[in-house]
């Protein structure tokens, strides 16, 4: 498991946490980019905060051999990417397979837990490994990833990946819903009723159970 080192010379809390939540979405922006060169204030304005926060994240990231510095381009490092898949599996499962609330949130943030059961949500390991390669291919940041039952009426968007058993997967990949392929919802029903979708000119009624486990990227989002 990636340890990620802290170095504080000023004893402020609320600074380091904010540098902690600010690593994977700059390691996002990185990943997303590539091999070209990403200037620093864009990652800054990106990411809402000032260009200060970001040098300290660098300079983390690096001490921490997350990144590395080739000709002025800043490349992920395995280390880091292991870091990432930790945060895209983290973030999906906090925020959609298994969201907190309130005191919860509170409490799963400040156990400092980054291992996941994948097995409590009736995936064996086969399964949890297909999720992790899907994640790994995520064409974007992970924040940009929503399921499919989030969608606007009318709203197009990019299949990501499939979240569920290897059977259940496979069906939706023989019905064309594969990463990459281009949807758009056409029809919710009301009560979190079944959800039609168009898909490569075919139509499709898909139940909200299932719709909410695949997870796609809004286009023009």
């Amino acid at each position: 498991m990636t340890k990620i080192v802290w170095f504080n010379t000023t004893g402020d809390f609320m600074s380091i946490q904010k540098l902690e939540e600010l690593i994977p979405c700059f390691l996002e922006l990185i990943k997303v980019n590539g091999v070209k060169e990403l200037p620093l204030q864009r990652i800054a304005d990106e990411l809402g905060v000032p260009i200060s926060d970001i040098e300290k994240v660098v300079a983390i990231a690096q001490s921490n051999d997350l990144i590395t510095k080739d000709q002025g381009v800043l490349k992920i490092t395995e280390k880091g990417n292991e870091a990432l898949r930790i945060h895209r599996a983290k973030y999906v499962h906090d925020r959609f397979i298994h969201p907190k609330r309130g005191l919860h949130r509170f409490l799963a943030k400040h156990k400092g837990k980054n291992s996941i059961d994948w097995h409590r949500h009736g995936l064996n390991n086969s399964n949890i490994s297909l999720f992790y390669q899907n994640l790994e291919g995520i064409q974007g940041r992970i924040e940009e990833v929503i399921p499919l039952t989030q969608l606007r009426v009318g709203e197009k968007g990019v299949v990501q990946f499939m979240f569920g058993g290897r059977g259940k997967v496979q069906r939706l990949a023989d019905m064309g819903l594969t990463p990459g392929a281009e949807i758009i919802l056409n029809k919710k029903a009301l009560l979190r009723g079944p959800v039609e979708i168009c898909i490569r000119n075919t139509c499709l009624a898909i139940g909200y159970g299932i719709a909410k486990r695949i997870f796609v990227k809004p286009i023009n989002s």
